[in-house]
């Protein structure tokens, strides 16, 4: 039986369970499928040795016109059998080069959003969950919930930050994921009181600086701590005494899986 050849392509240069997927996917795809990955440079070298990684920054606007010519011709030389699009932006990308490419073309597809109808160029959407599946505007849809790389033999280790408040005997509460209004941390800094313990945020984005503030208006700066992007997050959420998910909105939540 061929060996079939994918290409795994994601948009954007940010760091969440999005990415953090789409490269746990495209190392456990190598182990049987030749795996070549198109995407941010950053990402390469999270990406095991049997996977090609193209570099292409399809972080710029969607129309263009370099990226889609670097993408459409990167994928046409690789002569894949499928193009697994992650995510709307990557998915609404493919969609416009799809009269060029001859392979299958799958997305998936990690939240509801309102514009979708690129997924009519594809041969099947995904929905990372039955909730997100069933607002896709496509009839060759399916969920696949998504899975975390566990390594059970793992010892998970405390993380620095969490040592003064294991002295203290305070509760450690952690909460992950990109600083976006999407994911609520503003929701949850507006509702925290010191006597909950400490709550550290583990993630980076545009609303840092406005979280910051708020930690400070609110004077929680001893019991609420923005620790920025850490990699890998695991231990953070194994250390913890719980995980908290504000978002306002989720398609399935990664972190979820990742706290079970």
């Amino acid at each position: 039986m061929a060996i079939l050849n994918v290409i795994q392509v994601m948009a954007g240069d940010e760091e969440g369970g999005l990415e953090n997927h789409f490269i746990e996917m495209s190392n456990a795809l190598a182990a049987s499928c030749n795996v070549t990955t198109i995407a941010h440079a950053k990402y390469a070298g999270r990406l095991v040795e049997g996977v090609h990684h193209i570099n292409v920054d399809l972080s710029k606007p969607r129309l263009y016109p370099g990226n889609l010519i670097k993408l459409t011709t990167a994928i046409r030389r690789a002569n894949p059998h499928i193009v697994h699009a992650h995510a709307s932006k990557a998915g609404s990308i493919i969609a416009l080069c799809k009269p060029l490419l001859s392979a299958k073309t799958v997305a998936t597809v990690h939240n509801i959003k309102k514009h979708m109808s690129f997924l009519s160029a594809f041969d099947l959407a995904i929905g990372v969950s039955n909730t997100v599946r069933d607002t896709l505007p496509c009839s060759n849809k399916i969920s696949i919930y998504n899975g975390v790389n566990w390594d059970v033999n793992r010892v998970a280790l405390r993380p620095p930050e969490y040592q003064p408040v294991v002295d203290s005997q305070k509760h450690i509460v952690a909460a992950i994921g990109r600083l976006v209004p999407a994911k609520g941390f503003d929701l949850l800094i507006s509702a925290w009181e010191p006597k909950f313990g400490c709550l550290f945020v583990i993630g980076e984005g545009p609303e840092h600086e406005r979280l910051e503030a708020l930690v400070n208006a609110r004077g929680l700066a001893d019991s609420v701590f923005l620790l920025g992007h850490k990699n890998p997050a695991i231990d953070y959420i194994s250390s913890a005494d719980l995980v908290v998910i504000p978002s306002r909105n989720e398609g399935f939540s990664y972190v979820f899986a990742e706290a079970l």
